[in-house]
């Protein structure tokens, strides 16, 4: 494994890659399976086929991998590409596309989701931009009838903006 570090940075890569805990600010990581076990106060940039993250993360996360796991709170924004892609709690937005998508924490900021399955178990506090062929919401299940459904109903009562943009649409687990 090839390791070095700049000040509190951490910079890895190799097959089994772990880092994580105290004295570790941003990571940089990159191998076949990718663990960040313990809490970081910076950000992580994580790639590889299996990437985990255990800990809290007190910036953003930038990951892709086959499967992206985070465990733990992100105090950031979180970007995910990869297969299958789980999220725990987000104090800031998320940028998310895949093929299996599961949210099980609350997300502070916007959530940007592009995905096969998309599974909601949470709230997302700011605006939604969802593309999925299906989406599970708290366990009920809509398919693509539905989804054209509520694209259909909730073109009709969106605004245009200055330039064509159009008003994003909102959502409320109240």
């Amino acid at each position: 494994m090839a390791s070095f570090a700049i000040g509190p940075d951490v910079f890895r890569a190799g097959r089994s890659v772990q880092a994580g805990g105290a004295g570790s600010d941003d990571l940089f990581l990159a191998g076949e399976t990718v663990a960040v076990r313990g809490d970081i106060t910076g950000s992580a940039h994580l790639a590889g086929r299996e990437v985990t993250v255990e800990g809290s993360v007190g910036g953003d996360v930038y990951a892709a991998g086959d499967e992206v796991t985070l465990r733990g709170p992100v105090a950031g924004d979180v970007t995910l590409f990869g297969r299958a892609l789980s999220v725990l709690a987000i104090d800031g937005d998320l940028r998310i596309a895949g093929s299996e998508l599961h949210l099980s924490g609350p997300v502070a900021g916007y959530a940007m989701l592009a995905g096969e399955e998309v599974s909601f178990d949470a709230a997302v506090a700011g605006d939604v931009s969802l593309a999925a062929e299906r989406v599970e919401w708290g366990g009920c299940r809509a398919d693509r009838r539905a989804a054209d459904r509520l694209r259909r109903d909730a073109g009709r009562s969106r605004r245009a903006r200055p330039g064509g943009a159009r008003k994003p649409y909102r959502t409320s687990r109240d």
